[in-house]
């Protein structure tokens, strides 16, 4: 390659790289923004609870103020009548006092005008007895007992009534009533007193929630600006890609399946008065590269291994433009592509020799290198399944993929060659037994064949996740083979047999231990986000979407309190609501048991009568590298409790 060349592929490189630093820097404010905004709304939320929680204080103080009052005046009411009632009741104390020493005096000048007619009458009776004088002497007489009589009696009534209104408790019940009143009086002051506080902290939640409001105002605009940033940027990016580096593009599909596309390689000369140049008929190879070699690649370094090249491993993969499907096995320097760590995809493109011949240029040409990806296969999403034993119960099935075994590495590839490897071994011996001892071959003949389909029965269960039932059992074969004597004549598949099934037997071994632990490895965080943050969360056209927010990032950083661990089933347990889109022999079951004791996202206790949007992390718990992406997915369901 001329220098002209290698510069100008030296400048495009730098001012890609430059670009897509731009994009990764806009791509780091934007997820600044999008939390700025999560916590912006956890602030409204936290705001809203605390005005809501004070208003319902302050509601209660008001009611409790109000029924305060009422009874002061009440009390003030009683306390007025019992005042009029003890002045009354004294008045009454004092006449009837002086009614009964009147009623006392008239008996007792009765009783003496009855002694004075007595005294009379008896004078009378001696000279007037039997006459007309003395008879009315003695009726008047017997009148004036009867009076005299009847005065004693109302003296004595006069007097009773005068003992009973002195009993009476009226001025106690005045004096009582004037305490009372005081200590309502008191606490009326006390409950205005909690009243103002509460009306104030009411006024303060108020102005803290208008001021969260304008702050979340604020994080919409600026996550806004951050988008259309990062899209100009991308758009810029893409642009660039597609004019200097053929607008090649790489996506991860899975970790061990990626889908390449990249535009037909353009002639770079201009014709000018010359002769119309030959077509190029490029042939184009693709080269996975280590990222963090990617920068040293160069056309002379891809020169030199694509000289080695033999044409049948996986280094170089020819490739055509458009779209295309492929499986990673090899990168470049011819070591095996492995999960979590990122590569760099360049085109090698091999132009014909007529056109070389015309350039009066023989080298080949290197593209710049794609943006760097990582093969990682995302965890199935795992689907809302109804609701278990409680309301509060909540069901999930997810598709065995085998996302815990970490089969998606080098175990898997080296588990498939190996089985293709030994179903040659079978067919040569089916072809060429006859050759070897008749013992021998009688024995090999009655394991190997028989043994190959029940090895590939064990990979087809590994790859589903699944532990091996198929009974192959690599270690008998392996203690038959070292019983059987070597033949007189070396037998070079025989050694290839001997060599290939301890290998088999440790990758079984190894991939089993990894199916073993798959559902224990799989983890599920439950989150609950509040209706009230968001009203597109109430959105029946978008009960599946995800706040823009609420990335895989802001849902790694939730508190592990303020989340809910999902529990792996033995079984489909009872009630459970299959998927449509789910197998019933490839399913995971959890259960997620929520409870009025939890919290939502933020850590804020859960409300009665609120609305949450269940949201589910999928991770693989611990540090080491699994081959799987984390996934985020909110359920197609409203949870709350009464």
């Amino acid at each position: 390659m001329n220098s002209y060349d290698d510069n100008l592929r030296e400048s495009l490189t730098r001012s890609l790289g430059t670009l897509a630093d731009q994009k990764t820097a806009l791509l780091h404010g934007q997820s600044q923004a999008e939390a700025g905004l999560y916590h912006a709304k956890g602030a409204v939320l936290a705001a809203l609870d605390r005005l809501e929680a004070d208003q319902r204080h302050s509601d209660d103080r008001r009611a409790v103020h109000q029924a305060a009052r009422r009874a002061n005046d009440q009390s003030t009411a009683l306390h007025d009548t019992l005042v009029l009632a003890k002045t009354g009741s004294d008045s009454t104390i004092t006449n009837t006092a002086t009614a009964a020493k009147n009623l006392q005096a008239s008996a007792d000048a009765v009783m003496q005008l009855a002694a004075t007619i007595g005294a009379a009458l008896n004078v009378a009776s001696a000279a007037l007895y039997d006459t007309e004088l003395y008879h009315q002497i003695a009726r008047v007489n017997t009148n004036l007992n009867r009076v005299a009589n009847q005065a004693r009696f109302l003296a004595l009534k006069g007097t009773e009534v005068s003992s009973k209104c002195a009993e009476s408790i009226v001025g106690a019940l005045a004096d009582q009533g004037a305490g009372v009143q005081a200590r309502l009086t008191d606490l009326l002051a006390q409950t205005q007193a909690g009243l103002d506080v509460k009306v104030a902290a009411v006024n303060s939640d108020e102005a803290a929630l208008n001021d969260a409001r304008a702050e979340e105002f604020t994080a919409h605009n600026l996550l806004r600006e951050a988008q259309a940033r990062q899209e100009t940027m991308s758009a810029m990016l893409a642009n660039a890609c597609r004019y200097a580096n053929m607008d090649l593009r790489v996506d991860v599909l899975s970790g061990q399946r990626i889908k390449l596309y990249f535009t037909p390689f353009k002639a770079p000369v201009a014709t000018g008065d010359r002769a119309m140049p030959p077509s190029p008929k490029a042939k184009t190879f693709l080269a996975i590269v280590p990222q963090n070699l990617a920068a040293q690649f160069s056309t002379d370094r891809a020169a030199q291994l694509f000289s080695k090249w033999d044409g049948l491993s996986g280094t170089f993969t020819a490739v055509d433009a458009g779209e295309t499907t492929l499986a990673l096995k090899l990168d470049v320097h011819g070591n095996a592509i492995t999960s979590d760590s990122p590569y760099a995809a360049f085109l090698y493109i091999e132009p014909s020799v007529d056109y070389k011949r015309y350039l009066g240029n023989f080298g080949d040409y290197l593209s710049i290198a794609s943006a760097a990806f990582t093969p990682l296969t995302p965890i199935p999403l795992p689907l809302y399944a109804g609701q278990g034993k409680d309301e509060g119960q909540l069901l999930l099935a997810v598709a065995d993929a085998g996302q815990a075994g970490g089969l998606a590495g080098t175990i898997m590839p080296a588990l498939v060659a190996g089985a293709a490897e030994l179903d040659g071994l079978a067919g040569w011996l089916r072809a060429y037994g006859a050759s070897l001892d008749p013992e021998l071959a009688l024995a090999l003949d009655a394991v190997v064949p028989p043994f190959v389909p029940l090895l590939k029965a064990d990979i087809e269960a590994l790859q589903e996740g699944k532990a091996s039932t198929s009974g192959a059992d690599i270690h008998a074969l392996l203690k038959l083979l070292a019983e059987t004597p070597d033949p007189a004549e070396p037998v070079p598949q025989l050694g290839t047999l001997r060599r290939l099934l301890p290998e088999l037997g440790a990758l079984i071994d190894k991939a089993g231990a990894h199916a073993a632990q798959a559902a224990q490895r799989l983890e599920l965080r439950c989150i609950l986000i509040d209706h009230a943050i968001d009203g597109t969360l109430s959105d029946p056209a978008r009960k599946d979407a995800l706040p823009s927010y609420f990335t895989l990032e802001t849902a790694r950083g939730v508190a592990p309190a303020n989340y809910v661990m999902a529990r792996l089933l033995d079984a489909a347990p009872d009630g459970a609501n299959l998927p449509a889109t789910l197998k019933k022999n490839d399913v995971l079951w959890y259960a997620v048991d929520l409870g009025p004791e939890g919290k939502d996202s933020f850590g804020n206790p859960l409300l009665a009568g609120h609305r949450y949007a269940p949201v589910v992390l999928s991770t693989m718990r611990g540090s080491d590298p699994s081959g799987w992406q984390d996934t985020l997915t909110r359920l197609d369901h409203v949870w709350h409790f009464a």
